[in-house]
């Protein structure tokens, strides 16, 4: 139980951040060996992810794409680089709480979890050899065979642990990415913004059943910002009852939040939104021309 209190003491310090720990924490953590005193003021990855969703959105993705781990540490630090507003600073307090929260329910799972294969397995061995077993010699290999389908019945049990942990933390830091890039757009264009999302290819049915109009490919659903996020998330509700988003639609979900620019409308043959004009032009080339008669008067429309 120690064991797995000490991870998960560490798994939060070094990715919520140092604050969610109490002294008592901290303290164990430093006697194991961790440096405690230079996390205290590191950035942690809810931070970053948030950060990053502020950069993507606020500079081109062209440039975005072409940026390693270590420009985008660079660009933080920079001048360039736009403090957090009071509102951005509560949005990524209250992302942070949620991942510790989740993070401990998932703590006390795995405790729980051990704690019945310990009491399962001792209770079936006692059961199955205490009116036989007398002489300590064997009441030692009993406790082999114990231990043994212990630590078996543990391991089957740490894929369904890591699973879920990740889970926790892909939903996390994307949703925490996608809240930055509605920041930037909020700060750049007001909480009524005209919005959109990037549906990937390999999607699932109800990223396209929401975010586009008519299956893959097709335009996308526009959405004012302020609207998403009235709609919450969908962590605890049912498939069927799921509703669009402004962070993920589900866990692992990667469609990203975008702004639809004023002036801008779809293009089928692009497949993208496009300013307007544009659109204006192509549809008179490829319109088919027509006669008409007037007074007389033959005209080609």
């Amino acid at each position: 139980m120690e064991i797995i209190d000490n991870h998960q003491m560490m798994f939060i310090g070094t990715n919520v951040g140092m604050d969610y720990l109490t002294d008592k924490e901290k303290n164990v953590l430093s006697r194991a060996g961790l440096d405690v005193d230079s996390l205290v003021n590191s950035r942690g990855y809810v931070d970053e992810a948030f950060t990053f969703g502020i950069l993507s959105s606020a500079i081109s993705d062209k440039r975005v794409k072409g940026m390693n781990y270590k420009d985008f540490k660079k660009f933080v630090k920079s001048k360039n680089y736009m403090p957090l507003t009071n509102k951005e600073t509560a949005a990524i307090d209250h992302l942070k709480y949620e991942t510790f929260s989740d993070i401990k329910w998932l703590g006390e799972r795995v405790k729980k979890d051990v704690n019945t294969v310990i009491v399962d397995k001792d209770k079936d061995y006692r059961s199955k050899y205490e009116d036989i077993i007398r002489d300590s010699a064997i009441k030692t290999v009993e406790m082999r065979g114990s231990i043994k389908d212990m630590v078996s019945e543990i391991g089957n049990k740490t894929g369904t642990w890591e699973r879920d942990l990740g889970r926790i933390a892909e939903y996390t830091l994307h949703n925490a990415y996608e809240e930055g890039r509605a920041a930037e757009l909020e700060r750049s264009s007001g909480p009524e913004v005209l919005v959109y999302k990037d549906v990937y290819p390999g999607s699932c049915k109800h990223c396209i059943k929401h975010y586009l109009t008519a299956g893959v490919g097709s335009k996308p659903r526009v959405f004012k910002l302020d609207d998403l996020r009235a709609n919450g998330n969908n962590v605890g509700r049912k498939a069927a009852d799921w509703v669009p988003t402004l962070g993920p639609m589900h866990p692992y979900c990667r469609c990203t939040l975008n702004e639809l620019p004023e002036g801008y409308v779809w293009s089928e043959e692009e497949g993208k939104f496009v300013r307007g004009k544009r659109e204006l032009k192509e549809k008179v080339r490829n319109r088919r021309r027509v006669s008409v008669k007037i007074g007389g008067t033959e005209y080609q429309v």
